[in-house]
């Protein structure tokens, strides 16, 4: 019984602290709306969520790097320059002397104006580098201007003029602008021939005249023997005596003018 009066008493409390409550609230609700005018202007609340902003965009993936560039090959070394090709020829100045011997006996009793005849160089000839350009061996070619005998024991030599024409060397041929500078030769006498006779056969005769005239049958004789005796000594006396250039006698020239040839 108590239990149930005191749960009446409880809620009798309870009720009436709820009127007093909802007494002052509603008093306080209709004041607010007497006091403050709607705002005709005032946005409507917008209940939809906020847009969401615009998603930035991912970054572009960064390009990949560039490879490296490669690097330049270096360059070989340039090849040395080619020495440059040394002359196929080479020279003698003027001047140079080429000494040669005579292959072959030359006489002015066999031989005459116009021929030929050979010598063979010595030995090298080199210029002012030292190059051979004449080597020994060589061969020259000269030719007979004039060779003539001494006429008599009064000339002290004959006459003699040779011209160098060529040399030859390794097997080629080149003109050669050259004097002769000296030539090895001697006198050869032929001994007294029907020319030289000739020459003096007035001398014997007039021997014979003469003994003729001075004695008659005896003294033709002495005379004809005294004028052969004094023939024979003319004709010795005038006998050609033969210019002879010996086998490896030696003829020196000079050049007159360079002379180039191939190595």
């Amino acid at each position: 019984m108590r239990k149930t009066l005191a749960m009446a008493t409880a809620l009798l409390l309870l009720a009436a602290c709820t009127k007093t409550a909802d007494k002052p609230a509603a008093a306080d609700a209709q004041r607010d709306l007497q006091l403050a005018p709607a705002d005709t202007t005032a946005t409507a609340i917008n209940d939809a969520p906020a847009p969401k902003p615009p998603e930035t965009p991912a970054p572009a993936p960064a390009p990949a790097p560039k490879p490296p560039a490669p690097k330049p090959a270096t360059a070989p070394a340039p090849a040395p320059k080619p020495k440059p090709a040394e002359p196929a020829t080479v020279s003698l100045g003027a001047g140079t002397e080429v000494h040669s011997q005579a292959i072959d006996t030359i006489s002015s009793r066999h031989q005459k104006a116009g021929e030929t005849f050979k010598t063979t160089v010595s030995s090298d000839i080199k210029n002012d580098k030292g190059q051979v350009v004449i080597p020994a061996g060589s061969t020259l070619t000269f030719q007979i201007v004039t060779l003539e005998p001494a006429e008599n024991k009064s000339q002290s030599d004959g006459k003699l003029e040779l011209k160098v024409t060529e040399a030859t060397i390794k097997g080629q041929t080149y003109a050669v602008n050259g004097t002769v500078v000296s030539v090895t030769h001697f006198l050869k006498g032929r001994g007294v021939t029907a020319g030289d006779a000739a020459k003096v056969g007035g001398a014997t005769a007039g021997g014979a005249v003469v003994g003729g005239l001075l004695g008659k049958g005896k003294g033709a004789v002495i005379g004809a023997v005294l004028g052969a005796a004094g023939g024979t000594a003319a004709a010795v006396h005038s006998a050609d005596r033969d210019v002879v250039i010996p086998a490896g006698g030696e003829i020196v020239i000079a050049l007159l003018g360079p002379l180039t040839v191939a190595k």
